[in-house]
């Protein structure tokens, strides 16, 4: 399955419910295991532009966009998304791309 990296950050309603994010981590990985999708980490505090990061895998770009549209709709993160590849996987595109 595609890899995806989600960048987030707290909207003010976020920050005002930071309380919630054990709850929140627990309601958001179940509710991507109903999609379809894997969650293969979250990590906050990341000291930079945005508040954390996630990666995931889902069965396609179509299914990620909808994960960021549902978790947008609930106002407390923004949401950028991110096809990644392992390396492996890169250096063959690299390959056919210049062969």
């Amino acid at each position: 399955m595609p890899t995806y990296v989600t960048l987030f950050k707290h909207t003010q309603e976020g920050k005002e419910g930071i309380e919630r994010i054990p709850d929140v981590y627990q309601e958001v990985t179940e509710q991507f295991r109903a999609m379809g999708a894997e969650n293969m980490g979250v990590y906050y505090g990341s000291m930079g532009e945005y508040d954390g990061f996630g990666i995931m895998e889902v069965p396609d770009g179509e299914t990620a966009e909808t994960i960021r549209l549902a978790f947008e709709r609930e106002g407390t993160h923004h949401f950028e998304n991110y096809e990644v590849f392992e390396a492996e996987e890169y250096f063959e595109m690299i390959e056919e791309g210049t062969s």
